[in-house]
């Protein structure tokens, strides 16, 4: 699991063996640890059944789900938006160093993500999000049909 926060350069990576409602309830909580001040933590998501509030409340007990579901917004990509997902664009970083070695087991593949992340950090290297607006019609046109043509 990839938390991200795109304007600040900070990135981790959590090691989760499925990615199952009880993994999507400890990402929640990372989060509210990283971030234990925010009143509000808006989080983006690809659109996995598991990444619901829902989870919360089948995972935690209720009192932690219900403060951690007021406190984290969710957010879901569009279901043929991959390309919109930060975290995508961090996986492939990833895919160009880390998962390109040969990794004997999930607490080394930790130990190397973590690493990883925490040169980056180090770094403090936003996301440079370069799409807009007329970029994403173009490219979703097929989409938004009626959007392109009143536009044009």
């Amino acid at each position: 699991m990839m938390i991200c926060q795109p304007a600040a350069g900070l990135r981790k990576c959590l090691v989760m063996e499925h990615r199952k409602k009880a993994d999507f309830a400890v990402v929640c909580q990372e989060l509210d640890r990283m971030f234990p001040k925010a009143q509000m933590i808006t989080l983006v998501c690809d659109n996995l059944n598991t990444h619901t509030k829902g989870a919360l409340y089948t995972t935690l007990p209720a009192e932690e789900a219900r403060r951690l579901a007021k406190k984290i917004e969710i957010r879901h990509t569009p279901k043929h938006g991959s390309w919109l997902n930060i975290a995508e664009l961090e996986f492939a970083v990833l895919g160009r160093t880390v998962f390109k070695k040969r990794i004997a087991d999930k607490e080394q593949l930790q130990r190397e993500l973590d690493a990883i992340c925490a040169h980056r950090n180090v770094q403090a290297k936003p996301v440079r999000w370069q799409f807009n607006l007329n970029k994403a019609r173009a490219k979703m046109a097929w989409v938004y049909p009626e959007i392109i043509k009143k536009s044009s």
